[in-house]
């Protein structure tokens, strides 16, 4: 998926800088966040959460982070039914620090923001 969407097969390297910029933290108090963003028909399935959820466990990740793709505003009239799903997929991960961006919020709550 990572090179379905960036164009370029380094997957492998950004997980090794993951780690990396993990382990430099001290006390284990990572700040990095690692995001997820929603890109409506690409990765806007729970296997693809789940995927980038148990990814980031691997790498020692602790706060993660959900957003829309900007251009989704554009494209989509309604928000799909299962995104509802994907957030809440999101949000109940455990052991981990999880934000989700305002709009992502909106769309849990079921308002309209588009």
């Amino acid at each position: 998926m990572f090179k379905k969407i960036k164009r370029v097969d380094a997957f492998n390297d950004v997980i090794k800088n993951m780690k990396r910029y993990n382990s430099a933290a001290q006390n284990n108090n990572s700040c990095v966040v690692l995001k997820y963003i929603i890109m409506y028909g690409i990765n806007d399935n729970i296997e693809e959460v789940k995927k980038f959820i148990e990814t980031a466990k691997k790498a020692g990740i602790k706060n993660l982070y959900l957003d829309v793709d900007h251009n989704v505003k554009q494209k989509l009239k309604d928000v799909p039914d299962h995104w509802f799903e994907l957030f809440k997929c999101f949000l109940s991960t455990e052991d981990m620090n999880v934000n989700i961006h305002d709009y992502c919020q909106q769309i849990l709550d079921k308002k309209v923001i588009f």
